[in-house]
């Protein structure tokens, strides 16, 4: 009795497992291959292939609106005069936030001048007494 030999095995084992594998690639390419419906369906059709339309049969014509037109009316002066007063209004208020920032930062400068002079003012005073009243 003759067994089979390792190699052959081993070829008939490889040919099943790429046999599978070739199957299993083609079917999940066509699986995801779908195409989906659009969301909306426009049907364009000529009125003339349509038939006859409702107005038609009722004799009635069609009517087109025309736009009313609007008067162009001039610019009113006011708008322009609040343009100038807000650019003003905003021009000031622009140097007093300045005028307010350069105040503090005067403020701050004199508080470090006045902390640094008021240590050398405590020891002067103390060696000088102040002035008797007579």
């Amino acid at each position: 009795m003759k067994e089979p030999s390792l190699p052959a095995t081993a070829f008939f084992s490889l040919l099943l497992h790429l046999t599978f594998i070739f199957i299993a690639v083609i079917t999940i390419k066509n699986a995801n291959h779908f195409t989906l419906p659009s969301a909306y369906i426009v049907s364009l059709v000529s009125t003339e292939v349509s038939g006859p339309s409702a107005r038609d049969k009722e004799g009635t014509a069609a009517q087109t609106e025309e736009p009313e037109q609007k008067m162009k009316l001039p610019a009113e002066p006011s708008k322009n005069k609040t343009s100038e007063n807000s650019r003003q209004y905003i021009s000031d208020r622009i140097a007093a936030l300045e005028s307010i920032r350069k105040a503090k930062r005067v403020v701050k400068l004199r508080n470090i001048i006045s902390i640094k002079g008021a240590d050398t003012q405590k020891k002067d005073t103390k060696e000088i007494p102040p002035p008797a009243k007579n």
